[in-house]
């Protein structure tokens, strides 16, 4: 028998750990798979939205075309159509790609991360980068397909990088929060050893505080976006009237888009309240010192928008 030294001996493997192609391969499938249902997601909706207006018959390509166009908008995604462009991005209809992509890994973990926490870096980065790409290869194809929208590849992949980490991160929290927490540590050990006024308990009370103004200040900008709404609701009733009445035979889609906008109005009220204010549409500014109008948006939820300073 010969005896080779500790630093000679080949490693071995433990039992059921993956490899770092396996991994690579899982992440990337499972990017697949949350792009894949986000696409037909907006696709099932988008034909729904035209049954039930009846104001288009058009083909299950161009349904397709329509639902792809959909998802890479919830991604935050510009879309340039002719000399237009839009960037409003309903932040309900972003809810859905997140609760995909929190899904969808935290399934792909439980298979790998339980066994060899550690491979859940790996396997997370692997779907991160995959989701971007893909959202990333979806606009350069359909802006090269032609058409009147081409959304901006660019905006594409760094969107559905942010959506895949955040709602990924969710998903796989309780896999990366070892290896999270060992970076933490690492990071913050310079920083904690020589101020030694900052202690875990005054961390922790800051959070909560800052918690807590957060939800005060959602709850404040929900009751300003109501009392917005019920000073328009003759504007809002007479909008809703005027696009259900025309090529819409249902208000079912206008009060599906005013749903989604729903958080966006919230935001803005928020922003409205603290001063700064925001723009809607082309050439407006409303802050609580002057509010300045001019083509925006025919939506009734943007009803509750004041009229004076």
């Amino acid at each position: 028998m010969v005896l080779l030294p500790a630093r000679a001996r080949p490693a071995t493997p433990k039992p059921g750990s993956a490899s770092a192609r396996t991994l690579l391969v899982t992440g990337a499938s499972a990017s697949v798979w949350a792009a894949g249902a986000g696409i037909l997601v907006g696709t099932v909706l988008a034909i729904a939205t035209w049954a039930v207006g009846g104001a288009s018959g058009a083909d299950a390509v161009a349904a397709a075309r329509f639902g792809a166009l959909l998802w890479l908008l919830s991604q935050h995604a510009g879309i340039e159509v002719g000399a237009g462009y839009v960037g409003l991005v309903p932040l309900g209809l972003a809810a859905l790609p997140l609760l995909l992509c929190l899904r969808v890994l935290r399934t792909a973990m439980r298979g790998f991360a339980e066994r060899e926490p550690s491979s859940a870096v790996l396997l997370y980065l692997s779907f991160v980068t995959g989701y971007a790409g893909l959202a990333a290869g979806a606009a350069v194809a359909l802006g090269a397909l032609g058409g009147a929208a081409r959304p901006v590849w660019w905006q594409a992949g760094v969107g559905a990088a942010a959506v895949a980490a955040l709602g990924g991160g969710l998903g796989a929290a309780r896999f990366l929060a070892a290896p999270a927490r060992a970076l933490g540590v690492a990071l913050a050990r310079p920083v904690l050893d020589r101020a030694t006024w900052l202690t875990p308990g005054r961390i922790v009370a800051v959070l909560g505080g800052s918690l807590a103004a957060v939800c005060t200040l959602v709850a404040g900008s929900s009751l300003l976006l109501a009392l917005g709404l019920a000073s328009g609701l003759d504007q809002l009733v007479d909008l809703s009237s005027a696009l259900a009445g025309g090529q819409l035979k249902s208000g079912a889609p206008i009060l599906v888009a005013s749903v989604l906008l729903l958080p966006n109005a919230v935001l803005w009220a928020m922003a409205y309240a603290l001063g700064p204010g925001f723009a809607v549409g082309v050439g407006t500014s409303v802050t609580p010192a002057a509010v300045e109008l001019s083509t925006v948006p025919a939506v009734p939820v943007l009803a509750a928008l004041p009229t004076g300073a």
